[in-house]
């Protein structure tokens, strides 16, 4: 679906123009997630340790007409989250440093006790508060909990 999706896109889009996707299904009874990502950072998976998924083909959709993109499946263990965000969380600035991947999982380390909403409130306000409240970007965060 997403080489086709990607083929119709490139064919009606511009040279500079594409978009960036992130598609997944949560099976909550056999607590799997799939996605497929194009152009968006590898989701975070927060359990006991803290991982980066795979990204997989991490072009954006509409870039190249023959563009392939992989699905990747995974196992959630009970009480972990799957952490999505855009490039604009981990590329917010301060004196010309980037927050950051390592902050991303310092921040989510310290509030995953708080659950989904306590987890995305505090990376925001450490976000905020690094870049001190002056985000140049757009973000997007979303964490959902597997129980």
């Amino acid at each position: 679906m997403t080489r086709r999706t990607n083929k119709t896109i490139a064919r009606q889009t511009e040279a500079n123009q594409f978009i960036t996707v992130h598609f997944g299904l949560l099976d909550l009874a056999n607590r799997s997630y799939k996605y497929v990502s194009a152009g968006h950072p590898p989701p975070l998976l927060v359990h006991k340790s803290e991982e980066f998924l795979p990204a997989g083909n991490h072009l954006p959709i509409g870039v190249r007409e023959d563009a392939a993109y992989r699905q990747h499946e995974l196992s959630l263990a009970k009480n972990s989250f799957v952490v999505l965000y855009t490039d604009g969380l981990i590329e917010a600035r301060r004196d010309g440093k980037f927050f950051g991947q390592e902050n991303l999982v310092e921040a989510a380390r310290k509030y995953r006790r708080l659950g989904a909403q306590g987890l995305v409130d505090g990376i925001l306000a450490d976000v905020e508060s690094f870049s001190d409240y002056r985000l140049a970007d757009d973000i997007a965060l979303v964490a959902f909990l597997v129980s």
